[in-house]
């Protein structure tokens, strides 16, 4: 992980899968695949000074237009940090 994002809270009730920084509309940001608890779920980060300007409607619609949030469909967005979470796809194991 690049130090964009090395700051990301970590949450010891889940096991990240798999992780990896990416582009959405031109932002940087963490994707996270983690289970945990008999749940899996996504969680995508972004740094809250890239973000800033949109709402929480405008953050959901840039994550459905991509190819990774496309078929998500509740989608939880919080602040958490110096980031904001969003937290999708999240279903019993």
């Amino acid at each position: 992980m690049g130090d964009l994002f090395s700051n990301v809270s970590e949450d010891s009730s889940i096991t990240v899968i798999f992780e990896q920084e990416m582009e959405l509309d031109g932002i940087r940001v963490l994707y996270r695949k983690w289970h945990g608890e008999g749940i899996t779920g996504d969680d995508i980060f972004f740094r809250q000074t890239d973000v800033r300007h949109l709402v929480a409607e405008e953050l959901e619609e840039l994550i459905r237009s991509s190819a990774v949030g496309s078929q998500w469909v509740d989608i939880t967005i919080q602040p958490d940090g110096d980031y904001v979470r969003a937290r999708c796809n999240v279903h019993d194991v």
